[in-house]
């Protein structure tokens, strides 16, 4: 493993098209600095995030692109290392369904796929999960007892109702 560290400056903007529906492009800059050169990157990135929230649905599809480029040739493989990977994210969810009003479902699907001038760096990969949960405080709180009264500039204490 290389010791380094990973700078990383983003900018976003989330725009409301709807009441329901909003679009959030992102740019990002990643600057990875690790023990030898040819590990370490300048990488440029951009993603789109969506989000439709009709309650008690939720729906976020993400799609990012992002370009990294080496310092330095790789001592094995003799060229500088050039990467570019496609991501996509799916994460749907339903809240307060069948009479219990904290409970949700969530169901979330991804895939990565990296293309790199150096075939043995290149690769790709899926992944899918869920979570059923419970929320203790809801937005209609009409289930969530008053357990705590403290506050932080009139905003409830993390973890807390």
């Amino acid at each position: 493993a290389r010791d380094g560290i990973i700078y990383e400056a983003s900018a976003d903007y989330r725009i409301e098209m709807t009441k329901d529906f909003s679009v959030t492009p992102s740019l990002t800059y990643e600057m990875g600095d690790f023990d030898g050169a040819s590990n370490s990157y300048d990488g440029y990135g951009a993603s789109l995030l969506l989000m439709y929230r009709s309650p008690p649905f939720l729906l976020v599809p993400v799609f990012i692109y992002s370009f990294d480029q080496y310092d330095e040739s790789h001592p094995l493989f003799g060229k500088k290392r050039e990467d570019s990977r496609f991501s996509m994210f799916l994460t749907a969810q339903v809240s307060g369904r069948v009479g219990a009003p904290g409970f949700y479902f969530k169901v979330i699907t991804g895939y990565v796929a990296t293309a790199s001038n150096i075939d043995f760096c290149g690769s790709d990969g899926a992944f899918g999960g869920m979570t059923v949960g419970y929320r203790f405080c809801t937005e209609q709180r009409a289930h969530c007892p008053q357990l705590v009264a403290a506050t932080f500039n009139d905003a409830p204490v993390a973890g807390m109702c």
